[in-house]
């Protein structure tokens, strides 16, 4: 099993939220802020990285902790995400790792972002990040209908991903030496009815595929 890991900063998502009043703070990755204060929870990826950033920016590691790496956790709580992919979302933790992840005990099904066709989900740019635990549905985008992986090492453990659609790499796009590392993840259903890699297309990066990981479903007008 994956070890869990001691986080610094702190975002939570809900299918209810609203950026324009949501917050993050320091500390563990829990539905409430330090103090207990209850979790005032952003609505889109793109929010919720925005806020990660800033955090980062306005609490700097002190002089003596200087080795350490903070670690950016967006929590997801569980439900439907409609609206979560409305913005663009770019991942643009540079130095930090980005944790994004379900509630423990809500992974997969109970935890869905459906994209409705309206733009793919994240794209990750020069990232360290893992994603565990969610499904993602229904993305569309010129290149990686549900993921654009553009650098850095990117992680998926235990998610679900479908129904993406580009012209090039359905699900993923990969590219500029990025490392995507899939591990009991399923990718169905994603096409590029124009293009390369139904389910994935990988350009100048790499995948590394471990166990539990499955490709179905998926179609390409060249490869799959």
């Amino acid at each position: 099993e994956e070890e869990w890991v001691t986080y610094s900063f702190v975002v939570v998502m809900s299918p209810h939220g609203n950026d324009e009043r949501a917050s993050g703070w320091p500390g563990r990755p829990t539905p409430t802020a330090a103090g207990g204060a209850v979790a005032k929870p952003f609505a889109t990826f793109a929010g919720a990285f925005k806020a990660l950033e800033q955090l980062v920016a306005d609490n700097p590691v002190p002089w003596w902790l200087a080795i350490a790496k903070p670690v950016s956790t967006v929590l997801m709580l569980p439900g439907q995400y409609d609206h979560a992919c409305d913005r663009a979302a770019d991942a643009v933790f540079n130095e930090s790792l980005t944790l994004l992840t379900s509630l423990p005990g809500f992974e997969r099904a109970r935890t869905r972002v459906d994209c409705h066709g309206r733009g793919r989900a994240i794209a990750f740019h020069n990232d360290d990040t893992d994603v565990r635990g969610i499904t993602f549905v229904g993305g569309r985008d010129r290149r990686g209908g549900l993921f654009e992986v553009l650098g850095g090492h990117v992680r998926f453990f235990g998610c679900e991903v479908e129904g993406g659609e580009a012209a090039n790499g359905g699900c993923f796009y990969v590219a500029n030496d990025a490392l995507l590392r899939l591990r009991r993840t399923r990718i169905r259903g994603c096409r590029a009815p124009g293009g390369n890699g139904g389910g994935m297309l990988v350009s100048q990066g790499q995948v590394i595929v471990k166990d539990g990981v499955s490709i179905s479903n998926c179609s390409a007008a060249v490869g799959s």
